[in-house]
């Protein structure tokens, strides 16, 4: 068995919820940052949000929605706040849960929480950043 493969072995992906922090505005009573639990995302899931969020236009002109795309990710991957729950949406006057993102959430806290998401996930890091890393 290679070096590499018992490491992989020794180190299987992590199935559980992580904490991640998205927002100034909410603080917990001793003042600590609120954090938001989530769940990492599989290749096929982030791949198929981006596939969603992409319209191929007349001419073959593509048009990708980041909004759409982040959304999705911060609905299907944070744990609590449960974006999804059918209760709240409902009791919050809304009907889907982008809208129910919309109405809790400032632009920028969508796409800090969807980053950190990413980040998790394992696609937030380049080639690049990785070789820095080995060289340090």
């Amino acid at each position: 068995m290679s070096q590499l493969m018992a490491l992989l072995k020794a180190n299987p992906v992590s199935k559980e919820n992580e904490e991640v922090y998205f927002t100034t505005r909410y603080t917990n009573e001793d003042g600590s940052p609120v954090m938001a639990s989530v769940r990492p995302m599989k290749s096929k899931e982030y791949y198929g949000y981006k596939k969603k969020a992409t319209n191929i236009m007349k001419k073959g002109k593509v048009d990708y929605d980041q909004d759409a795309f982040y959304k999705q990710i911060v609905i299907n991957h944070t744990v609590e706040p449960n974006f999804r729950d059918a209760k709240e949406i409902a009791e919050a006057g809304v009907t889907t849960p982008e809208q129910f993102v919309d109405l809790f959430l400032l632009a920028g806290e969508v796409e800090a929480l969807a980053e950190g998401i990413i980040e998790i996930s394992g696609f937030g890091e380049s080639i690049d950043e990785l070789k820095e890393q080995v060289k340090n």
